[in-house]
Parts: C-alpha cells; sequence; structure tokens
C-alpha cells in the first residue's frame, strides 16, 4: 500500500483496472472528501450526498476497465458523482434546501459572535437560492463557485460545450443577484 499512496491518480486507475482494490481505497481517500461536498452541496442532504459518494466508487469500481487513459481521474469521478445525484434527485425530488450542515462547526476564531453569526446566514441563504435554481444552473454554479473548477472540465464532466455553460453560469449568477436583493 505505501507504494500505492505515491502514484498519480491515473497510475492507482491503471491498477485498478489490473484488479488491484487497494488502489480504490488510496483514490477514496484522496477524493471523497471533495466529492462529498460536491454532492451535499447539489443535494443539500448530508445523508443523501453520502449515498451518492458511495454509490459513486462503486460505479467507479464496477467501470474501471472503461475509464481511458486520456481522461483526467478527477473529471471522471465528478461526472460519475454528478450522475449520482442527478439519480438521486429525481428519486427524492429534492426541493426544499436544508440549513447549514450542522456537522460542520463555524469557524472558531475570527470575526466577533454578531458577524459570525451575519456570515452564516448570507451563506445559507445563498445556499436557499443556490437549491432553488433549476439544475442545469445549479450544477454549474457548484462546480464553478464551490468546486473551483474551470469551464473546460466542467464541460467534460456534464457534457455541455462550454459557451452554453458560461451562458448557464452568467444566467444564474443573475438569477441569484435578484434573489439575494
Amino acid at each position: 500500500m505505501p507504494r500505492l499512496l505515491e502514484q498519480s491518480d491515473e497510475a492507482l486507475m491503471q491498477a485498478l483496472a489490473t484488479g488491484e482494490a487497494a488502489a480504490l481505497d488510496v483514490l477514496v481517500a484522496r477524493h471523497q472528501d471533495r466529492l462529498l461536498s460536491f454532492c451535499f452541496r447539489f443535494l443539500r442532504d448530508r445523508q443523501a450526498a453520502e449515498d451518492a459518494v458511495q454509490e459513486a466508487f462503486v460505479a467507479l469500481w464496477c467501470d474501471r476497465a472503461r475509464w481511458e487513459p486520456k481522461a483526467r481521474v478527477t473529471t471522471w469521478l465528478y461526472q460519475i458523482a454528478r450522475n449520482q445525484c442527478v439519480s438521486a434527485g429525481r428519486k427524492r425530488s429534492v426541493r426544499h434546501a436544508r440549513a447549514i450542515d450542522p456537522e460542520v462547526p463555524p469557524a472558531a476564531s475570527g470575526p466577533g459572535p454578531d458577524t459570525s453569526v451575519r456570515r452564516a446566514e448570507d451563506r445559507d441563504r445563498v445556499a436557499r437560492c443556490v437549491q432553488e435554481l433549476p439544475e442545469m444552473y445549479r450544477e454549474v454554479v457548484i462546480l464553478r463557485m464551490y468546486e473551483d473548477l474551470p469551464f473546460k472540465e466542467i464541460a467534460s464532466i456534464t457534457g455541455v460545450n462550454e459557451s452554453t455553460l458560461r451562458t448557464r453560469f452568467e444566467y444564474a449568477l443573475d438569477k441569484l443577484r435578484g434573489a439575494l436583493e
């Protein structure tokens, strides 16, 4: 396992393709937190997000032979996780945003309590507004703003061309500005 920890994601995928299950453990350790963050922002439900991430890694294992070395592993993982979220969203018909995840504690130091409360309320308000966006706008906002992915990678994940994504992103930002005013 120590030698696996030093390998690139691409090398781990090649090891995974040959059936080396320990490579999956390393990929999970590397990417689980970011995928959970993405899925939580997409679904706004901690349990559903955890389930989507788990299903994404199961799908990665099952489809390991389909991965092509020209594709970035992270892009492929986001694509799988996105598909799991879309599927979960359809099954559950998520409509109402939840409050900020209670398992994520506020920062221990920093501004005073009034400012911290105001910031938490603002974050919650923005999260609710993002959740109310139609799915095609919500996903580009989450991937661009929260996951900090470039439009090129978002295009690979969603299968939508970059110019359309940029237009969707601008539209979504206009909607969010209007909702927050």
